[in-house]
């Protein structure tokens, strides 16, 4: 453990960066002791090792360009895991996002950007399975401010969300949103904001059940689809 901490000290320290670089790299790396990786009760056993240590390496880089009045933001982060004695629970992840801050004369002003993700599920909600979760978003907004104390502006994204998993298939889903925002500044400061937002979203593959009805001829029990209210957001 301690020639671990050591090397996550040593890799840190060339990537160090100033407040307010362009560029700012980034490594850590961290060794970790869980006694309950699948937090079960004490009586329950998950049929393989209830506690592990595993390695977690994090690297990548931020930037932060300002050319003019306009902005980019943009960040990539490369993550490993790796179990001493579960290792069919490794994992490698990605977090990528950009986003354009731009700025058109003195009252038209807005983003667009584009998001790509793989994250790991929690083991304490969905057991012992290494589900994969792909996130994918892309949005856009614009706001005009017709008059000093007036802003009016609107926004889309979309997310498509999809499972590596068998069992947690019926969580992919592809949703869309669109907003409206009305904006007024007080004299004294204060921002007042009225916002009507829509949201739609299709599941793919949705669970279906099937239920017990009266048996009666010629009329079988029809299956009943049953499609999740809200999408499971279960990663770290």
């Amino acid at each position: 453990m301690k020639w671990l901490l050591a090397g996550a000290m040593l890799l840190a320290l060339p990537a160090m960066a100033k407040e307010g670089d362009t560029f700012r790299p980034f490594v850590s790396l961290g060794y970790f002791y869980d006694s309950n990786l699948f937090r079960l009760d004490e009586n329950e056993s998950p049929g393989t090792q209830r506690d592990d240590r595993y390695a977690l390496l994090s690297a990548g880089a931020n930037v932060d360009w300002k050319p003019g009045r306009q902005q980019v933001v943009a960040n990539l982060t490369k993550t490993l895991i790796r179990y001493d004695q579960n290792t069919f629970l490794d994992f490698d992840g990605d977090d990528m996002q950009a986003t354009w801050n731009w700025r058109l004369g003195n009252r038209l002003s807005g983003n667009l950007g584009a998001a790509k993700s793989t994250s790991q599920s929690s083991f304490g909600d969905i057991g012992l399975v290494n589900n994969q979760v792909d996130r994918e978003r892309r949005y856009g907004r614009a706001e005009w401010e017709f008059h000093p104390r007036w802003r009016i502006g609107g926004g889309l994204e979309t997310t498509d969300n999809t499972n590596s998993a068998p069992s947690q298939l019926s969580q992919n889903v592809q949703q869309q949103a669109q907003d409206v925002v009305l904006t007024y500044r007080t004299p004294k400061g204060s921002t007042l904001r009225t916002q009507v937002r829509r949201i739609d979203a299709d599941f793919p593959n949705p669970q279906v059940l099937t239920y017990v009805c009266p048996s009666l001829p010629f009329f079988p029990c029809p299956p009943v689809p049953l499609v999740p209210s809200e999408v499971a957001d279960n990663s770290f």
